[in-house]
């Protein structure tokens, strides 16, 4: 009877439109992004890169080949080791998908504010800007 049940999952699952299953795909990767950040996982964190990438740690923005931002990641995950990340808000719009979040780490009073941005390519999704800011005063 097992077959039978996974074999209706898989044909419900082909009808859903190309969209919908694309955004679930878009979610899992926003997941593992904040996993890889959280355990503070450079190459998981990479592997989701494009060729290359927007990065902005801290106030320094560059455009980035994705073994260059390896090294800045890793850098400031050394000086910046997580605790907790959490994206709080997602949303997709023209080929984009974005996420917002909180990234705490033991040497800060308030979190650090998180901007995710990915693209979609015909193999996927891929990570097209990564933001790690301090938080406004405001």
């Amino acid at each position: 009877m097992a077959p039978y049940i996974s074999i209706v999952i898989l044909v419900i699952a082909s009808l859903l439109p190309a969209s919908v299953q694309a955004q679930d795909a878009g979610a899992r990767v926003l997941e593992h992004i904040r996993a890889a950040l959280s355990e503070a996982d450079v190459e998981r964190l990479v592997e989701h890169c494009g060729e290359r990438i927007d990065l902005t740690v801290l106030g320094t923005s560059e455009l980035l080949s994705r073994a260059q931002a390896r090294y800045v990641v890793q850098s400031f995950f050394a000086g910046y080791p997580p605790v907790r990340v959490d994206l709080i808000e997602s949303s997709e719009s023209g080929g984009h998908r974005f996420a917002s979040g909180e990234y705490w780490n033991e040497t800060v009073s308030r979190p650090l504010a998180l901007y995710v941005r990915l693209g979609r390519t015909e193999s996927g999704w891929q990570l097209r800007e990564l933001r790690i800011e301090r938080p406004s005063t405001r």
